[in-house]
């Protein structure tokens, strides 16, 4: 990853990946004026992508087994709810990039729409998950476009989310960088048996 790349997509750990995404060009004002919506959905959204990764909710030695099944009850009714409200909505047409590089301040794709210009605002629906019926949808701002020897490369930086957003987000990285590693590592071992 170069350091332009590096500048904008935070100096943590970097989701690379492909996922479905699809970019739309914006106004500025569009984009900050649907921003604050954006935000609270992008929270719900990944607060159900990290839920589904939860086995089960701690709760404390004094609770009985009534008020534990209980809180377990109404997290999965409040994901259900929260999956079911995307099922109403449209489906969009998405893309599948041949790589995508997500951090928690930005992200980079290849490949992308041929009429894209740095500095210019937009929107990325992101497919995170699968198991989300809905995409991310991430304002950002066009900071680079490059070739590479992969490709074409778009990088783009988030417009403030909040930094509720920010930490799910970087929770949702954590995570997915955990399971990448057991799986080499699974893998190593087959390997070597």
């Amino acid at each position: 990853m170069d350091e332009v790349m590096e500048e904008y997509l935070g100096d943590g750990l970097v989701f690379e990946t492909k996922l479905p995404l699809k970019c739309e060009v914006a106004s500025e004002q569009s984009v900050v004026e649907g921003m604050p919506r954006a935000a609270a959905r992008n929270e719900r959204l990944l607060q159900c992508l990290i839920a589904l990764d939860e086995h089960r909710k701690e709760v404390s030695e004094e609770d009985d087994d009534r008020v534990a099944e209980l809180l377990r009850l109404e997290a999965k009714l409040d994901m259900l709810l929260e999956l079911v409200s995307g099922l109403v909505q449209q489906k969009e047409d998405v893309e599948v990039p041949s790589g995508l590089r997500l951090g928690a301040m930005g992200m980079s794709w290849s490949g992308g729409e041929a009429d894209l210009q740095v500095g210019q605002h937009a929107w990325i629906s992101l497919a995170i998950d699968p198991r989300l019926p809905q995409s991310l949808k991430l304002p950002v701002l066009i900071k680079e476009i490059a070739d590479h020897e992969e490709g074409r490369w778009i990088t783009a930086s988030f417009l403030e989310q909040g930094e509720r957003f920010t930490d799910l987000l970087q929770k949702v990285i954590f995570r997915h960088h955990r399971r990448q590693v057991a799986q080499l590592r699974a893998e190593q071992k087959r390997e070597d048996d």
